[in-house]
């Protein structure tokens, strides 16, 4: 399986990208402005990640505090820290390409997810769904779903699973890089006739 990311266009909201996968359209992509990876070769391979985010928690008061508080006349006010939680999602993961695959969560990898801008994404990370406007994608799960499919079942059979990122700079994509299909579906999808006259 061979996905091809052709930068368009470099701006301070993002950087706009097109997803090509075996030669056929797949979806837009963004990355962040500053922080985006080298244009080059990768692979791409499922990786549980390790995300930590901040959340806030009730403190409940002691009995000590709530009659002292009922002495001096004072409303209870609920009172909040905030603890770092964190969750291991399996992400489609871009590594170099004669890295090791880590078979236990990790923390700061790129990786590629569905999602709407970039200015929140760390380590080089790639948003993609349907380009909207310069540095915004729309949020597409179902899109995302089948990405992953498409790179469990190409591991499954055995396959590279290969990343190029090219610093293209302009909108046009050269033909030489895509499959001339009658639609944008990918090309395992297609039906063929073969019923020649």
């Amino acid at each position: 399986m061979h996905i091809t990311i052709f930068r368009r266009r470099f701006t301070p909201w993002g950087v706009d990208g097109t997803m090509v996968i075996n030669g056929v359209f797949f979806t837009g992509t963004v990355e962040h402005p500053k922080k985006f990876l080298s244009a080059g070769r990768y692979k791409i391979a499922p990786v549980p990640i390790r995300f930590q985010k901040k959340i806030e928690v009730e403190v409940k008061e002691t009995d000590e505090e709530k009659e002292k508080n009922k002495k001096n006349g004072e409303k209870e006010e609920k009172k909040f820290k905030i603890e770092i939680v964190e969750e291991v999602r399996t992400m489609p993961t871009i590594l170099e390409t004669k890295a090791r695959v880590p078979k236990k969560p990790v923390l700061r990898k790129p990786y590629i997810t569905p999602g709407f801008g970039p200015l929140a994404l760390k380590y080089g990370s790639i948003v993609m769904g349907k380009s909207l406007k310069t540095g915004l994608v729309a949020y597409n799960e179902e899109k995302f779903q089948e990405f992953c499919e498409m790179i469990d079942e190409a591991l499954e059979k055995k396959e590279k699973v290969t990343l190029v990122i090219k610093d293209w700079g302009k909108d046009e994509i050269p033909k030489e890089y895509m499959v001339v299909l009658p639609t944008n579906t990918p090309a395992n999808y297609i039906r063929v006739n073969n019923n020649h006259k």
